[in-house]
């Protein structure tokens, strides 16, 4: 079975050959399910519907650093591994509070320049913060699922798509 992933909401995907289920999503080596978020300065999220070109940067994540590539752009690497130095946002998905922090001002002004239309930032969740409860979007659970399940992050943020080796 082989995976694709993209570790922030609407950017371009990832191959993976195989990825660990853990209770806030997929992970494959350093790369995260729903840890990565672009949000405007108000702190919303940034959709494919809304900035289209959001979907042309592709994702990778080795060595302790989320890579983003894009046409016509640079190689950006952030660190997985935040400074603690760095701003907790308050984020929106979907009507439902999170938060993210702040990936630095390199981050910004790349997604920026490439979005070209307003000023972004990009986020990371880190485990200590408060995810929020799958009770809280998907009341389809049964009540031993709501106990047993958990919490999710950023919701869509990566998206995952699976299809065997003959596919």
């Amino acid at each position: 079975m082989s995976g694709v992933g993209g570790a922030a909401y609407s950017c371009g995907g990832s191959a993976v050959r195989r990825a660990e289920l853990t209770a806030l999503g997929l992970r494959s080596g350093d790369l995260r399910d729903r840890f990565w978020l672009v949000i405007k300065e108000d702190g919303h999220m940034v959709t494919g519907r809304q900035e289209p070109r959001l979907v042309l940067i592709s994702v990778s994540c080795d060595n302790g650093y989320l890579t983003l590539n894009a046409p016509e752009m640079k190689e950006l690497r952030v660190p997985v591994e935040l400074s603690r130095k760095n701003q907790v946002h308050n984020c929106r998905i979907f009507g439902f509070d999170v938060q993210g922090r702040d990936c630095g001002d390199e981050a910004a002004e790349w997604i920026t320049t490439f979005l070209t239309t307003e000023p972004y930032r990009l986020v990371h969740f880190e485990p200590s913060m408060m995810p929020r409860n799958s009770k809280d979007t998907m009341p389809c659970f049964r009540p031993t699922d709501k106990e047993s399940k958990g919490s999710i992050l950023f919701l869509f943020i990566q998206k995952i798509l699976y299809a065997s080796s003959s596919a």
